[in-house]
């Protein structure tokens, strides 16, 4: 039990604080348990010390916040209801409340109440936090930059504040005084990665590359398994035209997680790059890439069979088969049991074959050569299919068919 809720506990003319009651004392057995992930002993304990004392606004409100919790608003609404009834000037109540109309998606109410709230406790930052970012669901930007400055005044350096009135200025199409709002929440807490973050992210639009990516890389220093900022530095990686580091970056990010941002940047980067060494640490991330139409194939098509051609094992085989060109080898001419092995096992090898034809002609000669080889692939038998370019011969272009 805080010292507001004390305050609020001595207005209702409970003598002494609630902390003396065997009510209390179950509330506060309650809180532990809530603290501990324990709700349902928590709900008991609270629902028991309201029986000793129904008209207690500190268990109604705990009650209240944890059937929102749960997803029971409508009992939420009654509990809250009961407390602020009690008691109409504690703000806390009436953030409960919002935060319950907040989750049956009446955010005008949700709004109301945290207007209401900061009306009893002028000083009450969160509650103009909170309403500034209702108002920002509801699309009243310029509401919700009042409520963010009021939390700002009321609290200096509050990071959270700064941070989201950024954001509502940048989409008021203001962006000095957003830039000038990340920059004061940077200097309130340096350790805090949005600032840098959004940042970084205004000032790629802004077309001040290194400035961006420093931030960028500040914000990476503070949270480094963020994909989030793993991709908006790789997107400014790619403004500032450095294509390989926005696509090792990129990469970075699908390791922790492959979201559609992050898939979109690495085709982007795939676009507009061409491998003149193998990668052995992207070809897994390129052949789901191509497998499970990331993109169109077309779009980035050359840079996914430049790095399979730069695979050891089968940039020795289209070697053998280009400087034979146009004898066909044979299977021992064109490869040693560990290169075959090694090529059959090759993943984007194989995700190139199954989804289009191979345009490449070294590729197409090598394929040619190893047309009656049957290729195991994870206990299926793959049969190369194939067509080559160039002549006046049709010909298939290569393909796979599993038998």
């Amino acid at each position: 039990m805080n010292r507001k809720e004390r305050r609020a506990a001595r207005k209702t003319g409970q003598a002494g604080g609630l902390s003396q009651s065997f009510s209390s004392q179950l509330r506060d057995i309650g809180d532990r348990h809530a603290q501990a992930g324990d709700v349902a002993q928590a709900e008991s304990l609270y629902r028991q010390a309201l029986a000793g004392d129904p008209d207690d606004i500190i268990t109604l409100h705990r009650l209240g916040h944890l059937t929102t919790r749960t997803g029971r608003i409508d009992e939420a609404f009654t509990l809250l209801s009961r407390a602020i009834g009690i008691n109409r000037h504690v703000p806390e109540l009436h953030m409960g409340m919002a935060a319950a109309c907040h989750a049956a998606g009446r955010l005008e109410d949700a709004a109301l109440h945290c207007a209401e709230a900061a009306r009893v406790r002028p000083d009450y930052a969160e509650a103009h936090l909170e309403q500034g970012n209702v108002l920002m669901e509801l699309n009243r930007p310029a509401d919700a930059v009042a409520s963010y400055r009021r939390a700002v005044t009321t609290r200096l350096g509050y990071v959270q504040a700064l941070v989201n009135l950024g954001r509502a200025l940048y989409g008021l199409g203001k962006p000095e005084e957003a830039i000038e709002a990340w920059q004061r929440a940077q200097a309130a807490d340096p350790r805090h990665p949005l600032p840098a973050m959004n940042l970084g992210i205004a000032l790629v639009r802004q077309g001040r590359h290194k400035e961006a990516i420093e931030q960028l890389q500040r914000a990476l220093a503070i949270a480094p398994g963020s994909v989030d900022v793993l991709t908006n530095l790789a997107k400014a990686y790619v403004a500032a035209e450095d294509i390989l580091q926005a696509l090792q970056t990129t990469w970075r990010a699908l390791a922790i997680s492959e979201t559609q941002d992050a898939k979109a940047v690495f085709v982007e980067c795939l676009r507009r790059f061409r491998f003149t060494a193998d990668m052995p640490e992207l070809r897994g991330a390129v052949a789901r890439a191509v497998t499970d139409a990331w993109a169109r194939l077309d779009d980035f098509n050359a840079a996914a069979t430049d790095l399979a051609k730069h695979s050891a094992a089968l940039a020795q085989c289209v070697a053998r088969a280009v400087q034979a060109w146009p004898r066909r080898l044979s299977g021992d001419e064109l490869w040693t049991p560990s290169e075959r092995a090694a090529i059959c096992a090759d993943p984007l090898l194989r995700a190139l074959m199954e989804s289009a034809p191979v345009c490449d002609l070294d590729l197409e000669r090598f394929l040619t050569c190893a047309r009656r080889e049957m290729f195991p692939i994870g206990g299926v038998v793959v049969t190369v299919s194939w067509r080559c370019a160039g002549g006046n011969e049709n010909r298939r272009m290569p393909s796979c068919s599993i038998a």
